[in-house]
């Protein structure tokens, strides 16, 4: 599973290790004495896909492993387990049955635990489908949007701005000091807010009392055109 490349890789070689990054995907770390596991770095919490579990607490021991979950008995310590996860991810923890053998890898999407060729297959032609399903409904409400943006009947560079706009890409400090420049976030123009998007288009009165400036001197201007006509 570590293995590089190397200077000279064969056609079967290569092969390998192309299929090796679905195998990744797939491979789930199968509980036993939880020994050789990493609690927050290893994929041992079955979902949609495998995954390590979520934390509930802020500061996390990197190095900490499954088997300090287990009480004294050898079974899961219910109170560590509440402490630690949230109730969706104890419940699954909860399911796995703990022993005394050691922690091992298996194919998380066969009952045997072994990899097949249906199996990998199928998780190829899913993994797509799967992410796109995953995309909360606000993400897909902008996605659509955004298509619609280029069909409406205006000039491009007014596309570009509004595809721009709802892409979080216009230059305002909010946006800026998110790629880790640091600049003053108030809005230069009405000093009473945070500078966003939403703010500078919709929520700041000077822009908003400059915008209809703006319309009226068009709408003015359109009229004079009509009355030379």
């Amino acid at each position: 599973m570590e293995c590089g490349m190397g200077y000279r890789p064969s056609y079967a070689w290569r092969s390998i290790l192309f299929g090796r990054e679905l195998l990744k995907e797939g491979m789930i770390r199968s509980i036993g004495n939880g020994a050789d596991s990493y609690v927050w770095s290893d994929k041992w919490i079955m979902d949609v896909m495998p995954r390590p579990p979520i934390n509930k607490e802020r500061n996390i021991e990197v190095t900490r492993k499954v088997e300090s979950l287990f009480s004294n008995e050898g079974q899961w310590d219910t109170n560590v387990l509440t402490q630690l996860f949230p109730p969706n991810d104890v419940r699954r923890i909860q399911t796995l049955m703990p022993g005394s053998s050691a922690d091992r890898n298996i194919w998380a999407f066969t009952n045997h635990g072994s990899y097949t060729v249906k199996s990998g297959y199928w998780l190829r032609a899913n993994r797509e489908s799967s992410r796109v399903s995953a995309r909360s409904t606000a993400e897909q409400a902008s996605v659509a949007l955004k298509k619609k943006v280029w069909k409406i009947p205006t000039l491009p560079k007014i596309r570009v701005f509004m595809w721009r706009a709802l892409s979080g890409a216009l230059a305002v400090a909010d946006r800026l000091n998110s790629r880790g420049l640091n600049v003053d976030q108030t809005c230069k123009l009405c000093n009473n807010a945070l500078e966003s998007i939403n703010h500078v288009l919709f929520q700041c009165h000077p822009a908003q009392e400059l915008l209809q400036t703006s319309q009226k001197c068009d709408s003015m201007a359109t009229l004079d055109y009509m009355e030379e006509l």
